[in-house]
């Protein structure tokens, strides 16, 4: 019985030792505000191109997609078209937009 808890714990080991653990990454953020006027400001990182589009959104252009994806915003909605971010604008106040590259193979 030791011999088959200490082999599933070597092969366990094993296993583990020839995976690859990759992390999701930030690709791009934007920080946006936009104050009771309604004039709006863009900060970005790695992202450029930044307008208000139509009543209540935005978008930006990012330098490259990301093959898999997740968009951060707790503001609205977002989506990616190509290398097209779009997003609700906050009515008043910031917001943060962040766009993560996933290691495994499918947008959420």
């Amino acid at each position: 019985m030791m011999f088959q808890i200490w082999t599933y714990y070597f092969s366990l080991v094993s296993e583990m030792d020839t995976l690859t653990f990759a992390t999701p990454e930030v690709k791009a953020v934007v920080k946006t505000c936009a104050n009771a006027s309604g004039n709006v400001t863009f900060t970005g990182w790695n992202i450029d191109e930044c307008q208000t589009t139509s009543a209540g959104r935005a978008s930006c252009v990012m330098y490259e997609q990301p093959d898999a994806f997740f968009i951060d915003y707790a503001d609205g909605t977002a989506s990616m078209n190509d290398t097209v971010v779009s997003f609700d604008l906050p009515s008043v106040g910031c917001a943060f937009l962040k766009v993560w590259q996933l290691p495994w193979g499918d947008s959420i």
